[in-house]
């Protein structure tokens, strides 16, 4: 019963994206490769996150074995490595100075 229900919501997620997407490139035999690329993504050069992050996810994990103060010491840490990851680059693209030539409406 339940892998009926995980196949069905697997199912409708395939379905709603195709409803909403169309055809994409890569269906089609005679599509060009330009066709089916996007934007290059950013990548940070250097973080302590991930290292912040990893730490505090085994020190959760240890926390789990060895006792609670372990695990709130884990979560102490995984949490600001997880939020760092996620607000790193929140201001990223918002710099108010416009270029040249765009006038407002």
């Amino acid at each position: 019963m339940v892998s009926c229900l995980m196949s069905a919501l697997v199912a409708f997620f395939l379905w709603y994206r195709h409803r909403k997407d169309g055809l994409l490139p890569k269906d089609r035999k005679g599509a060009s490769v330009h066709e089916a690329t996007g934007p290059v993504a950013f990548f940070p050069p250097r973080s302590a996150f991930p290292v912040l992050a990893a730490a505090g996810t085994a020190l959760l994990g240890l926390g789990a074995v060895y006792g609670l103060w372990l695990f709130l010491f884990g979560a102490g840490v995984l949490v600001p490595g997880v939020l760092g990851f996620v607000f790193q680059y929140a201001a990223r693209g918002t710099d108010p100075v416009r270029p040249t030539g765009v006038e407002d409406r």
